[in-house]
């Protein structure tokens, strides 16, 4: 009896261990003691978890940690393969902490990417224009006028639209175009306005999110 009290001890301190470094598998340890309680026919379902309880929800967290695991192994090639899609004019860093310190910046690089697209189009609408066109004068080009007719009317719009898609299949949006220098500066100002707009969402008026009380206390099997 006291082998199997101090076996059923170091069943729940393992238990409760793993629980605390990986807390997203008390769901899938919660539903396996369901189901076993559900094949015992117990009558009471918020009873505190027994020894067996914690027993098959360990053996479902190692379950779960050899799924994860799996995926981990997979995490560094991928992050390599978005460094070189996101930033194709530079090597790729050598190490995962690197690797991880670059992608910090990505969502940054995708509004960059963006502007980089739009600037491709725009560039490939005026190759077009400007190939059947010798003599266009470019400097007309600075905004968009008021009321111009392929804006008011629905039919000139839409032939407008269609034109323009077809001319975006030439568009070279593969390849990284950087703004001129005086776009640069305005694009950061943008990103600054954002990145303040967030800071401010996530102020003193945003809940913290609340610890499991799972990881505070001896879990309890609930139903999910």
């Amino acid at each position: 009896m006291t082998e199997q009290k101090d076996y059923d001890r170091l069943v729940v301190q393992t238990d409760t261990l793993l629980l605390r470094i990986f807390p997203d598998s008390q769901e899938y340890a919660v539903r396996k003691v369901e189901e076993r309680r559900t094949e015992l026919s117990f009558g009471d379902r918020e009873l505190p978890w027994d020894a067996y309880d914690h027993l098959v929800a360990l053996s479902s967290r190692v379950q779960h940690m050899r799924v994860v695991d799996r995926h981990l192994v997979d995490l560094p090639d991928h992050a390599k393969e978005i460094c070189k899609v996101m930033w194709p004019e530079e090597a790729v860093p050598e190490s995962v902490t690197l690797i991880s310190d670059r992608l910090k910046d990505t969502c940054r690089r995708i509004r960059e990417w963006r502007c980089s697209a739009a600037r491709a189009g725009a560039d490939a609408a005026l190759r077009v224009a400007c190939s059947w066109y010798e003599d266009l004068d470019l400097d007309v080009f600075r905004a968009v006028p008021d009321e111009a007719p392929t804006d008011t009317d629905p039919v000139l719009t839409a032939k407008r639209q269609d034109r323009a898609y077809r001319i975006a299949e030439f568009a070279p949006f593969r390849t990284f175009i950087p703004p001129p220098p005086e776009v640069k500066e305005a694009l950061s100002d943008d990103e600054e306005e954002i990145e303040e707009e967030g800071e401010e969402g996530s102020g003193e008026g945003a809940a913290p999110p609340e610890a499991p009380e799972a990881l505070n206390s001896t879990p309890v099997c609930r139903g999910l």
